[in-house]
């Protein structure tokens, strides 16, 4: 799919295995954070669903010269794999699995910290700063995901946020 989507992906990957490691990996967080995950899950689809519409596969196409990026390719990734994944996850999360936590880190980090990009892009395009694909709606996981990102990371889960 391209560096961009390696970086962007990958990093997300690589530092949700590290904090992973180091908070939920042998304390799962379990049930507690499943609230703000699916909240974050469902933000993030609608997020999808802007970049599909908005031609987002297309711009990262021709921003990154990446001719294999094309909106199928996008749609079978994010829109269906990822979602049904992130939400099989979330089973995970209420049986206590590892696995499931390290899906959760990757989820809260990747709209949570690496959705910024959305407004970088139109930098990198030069020119006047400009409406990017997925801009309108990249802060909707960006917020659950940070609160995610901090909920699961110093162990504190309110009750408001708590399957019972």
């Amino acid at each position: 799919m391209g560096v961009a989507i390696l970086v962007t992906v990958g990093g997300s990957g690589v530092l949700a295995f590290i904090a992973w490691w180091l908070t939920t990996y042998r304390h799962p967080a379990s049930e507690q954070i499943v609230s703000v995950y699916l909240f974050t899950v469902g933000c993030l689809h609608i997020h999808i669903l802007e970049e599909y519409l908005a031609g987002f596969a297309p711009a990262m196409s021709r921003l990154f010269q990446m001719p294999a990026f094309t909106e199928s390719l996008f749609l079978i990734s994010f829109a269906f794999v990822g979602i049904s994944l992130w939400i099989l996850a979330a089973i995970g999360l209420i049986y206590q699995n590892p696995l499931a936590n390290y899906v959760a880190w990757f989820m809260f980090i990747g709209p949570g910290f690496m959705e910024i990009t959305h407004y970088i892009f139109p930098l990198l395009e030069g020119g006047s700063y400009h409406y990017f694909p997925g801009m309108w709606t990249a802060w909707l996981p960006m917020l659950p995901g940070l609160y995610g990102m901090f909920l699961i990371s110093l162990g504190r889960f309110p009750a408001a946020c708590c399957v019972k």
